[in-house]
């Protein structure tokens, strides 16, 4: 569905709904196969707020994600304490 999510309107009816019952039970949703800002931006208007898809990676084996996962967990930790010693983010 979220492939059409731009040209079918019933997707996104369908999208919504899906995201609206997800947050009354506080559950956590993720969008599959965003590919594409376009739908991404479309979701965010739907409520979506977690995407998967090739918009943010090609799928990866197992080591290579670890490991980006690793560097971005090393880049926030930089961010954060950067922040805590009032130091202008770039």
């Amino acid at each position: 569905m979220v492939k059409q999510v731009i040209t079918n309107e019933r997707c996104a009816d369908i999208i919504s709904s899906i995201v609206y019952l997800s947050q009354s039970l506080h559950f956590i949703i993720v969008a599959e196969y965003v590919e594409t800002q376009m739908q991404r931006d479309r979701l965010i208007e739907i409520g979506c707020t977690c995407f998967q898809g090739y918009l943010y990676s090609k799928p990866l084996p197992f080591l290579e994600f670890y490991e980006k996962l690793k560097q971005l967990e090393e880049n926030i930790n930089c961010c954060l304490a950067k922040k805590d010693k009032g130091q202008v983010l770039s």
